[in-house]
């Protein structure tokens, strides 16, 4: 097994919706997540966080609030995930990008029906949108 490896993980809303990548790289390809991604050594997580978002999805964002951490193995690889919400002021330049296959604002009630890992959709199930707190 391998790691642990620090990873940044981003949550994004949209009114009632939360941005998704399908993912077009190992581990996991082809299933949909949230976007993220490994931190840089001696890049500060927050700024590890905003890259990826614009790698992966075109958006640029502003960090918002740390939501927590995920001690994540899948196979031999062992992921410390920390979790960041950040906001976007430009939703519509959204396009995939770098290891993103797809990339789209999802309703939380439409998760049931993407390809996604059941632990990816119980994480998202129990985030709320700040408007809905």
């Amino acid at each position: 097994m391998q790691g642990p490896e620090l990873c940044a993980g981003i949550i994004v809303y949209n009114a009632d919706q939360v941005l998704l990548i399908k993912r077009g790289t190992e581990p996991e390809k082809g299933l949909w997540s949230l976007p993220g991604g490994r931190v840089q050594i001696g890049e500060p997580i927050r700024h590890a966080a905003l890259r990826e978002l614009k790698e992966e999805s075109n958006l640029e964002g502003r960090f918002e609030e740390m939501i927590g951490w995920v001690d994540l193995k899948i196979n031999e690889h062992h992921f410390v995930i920390v979790n960041l919400r950040l906001s976007v002021s430009n939703p519509s330049k959204l396009k995939a990008g770098d290891d993103a296959a797809e990339v789209g604002f999802f309703k939380v009630e439409e998760l049931h029906q993407l390809d996604m890992s059941e632990r990816t959709r119980n994480f998202v199930f129990s985030l709320r949108p700040p408007a809905l707190n």
